[in-house]
């Protein structure tokens, strides 16, 4: 076991049966940055949870888990430097 001190973080992840139900389909782009159409969205959103994905991350996070939980937390994250 490992015990680790500092600031731990959490990545913020959407739900994929909430956006379904509450028909959360603005916002959405593809990896090109071109803006999803409402159907192409709510059928992407459809296709994942089929295939078993709960959660999709919002940015990016590298201990992601669409399973079960989002975002598995990190630990040790720096402080921001502030600006001079």
């Amino acid at each position: 076991m490992e015990l680790r001190t500092g600031k731990h973080m959490k990545h913020m992840s959407l739900s994929i049966a909430g956006a379904l139900k509450n028909k959360m389909f603005r916002g959405f782009s593809d990896d090109n940055g071109r803006a999803l159409r409402a159907k192409e969205v709510r059928l992407m959103l459809i296709d994942l949870f089929n295939k078993g994905h709960r959660y999709m991350p919002i940015g990016e996070c590298d201990n992601f888990d669409p399973f079960s939980e989002g975002c598995r937390g990190h630990v040790d994250i720096p402080e921001p430097k502030e600006a001079k």
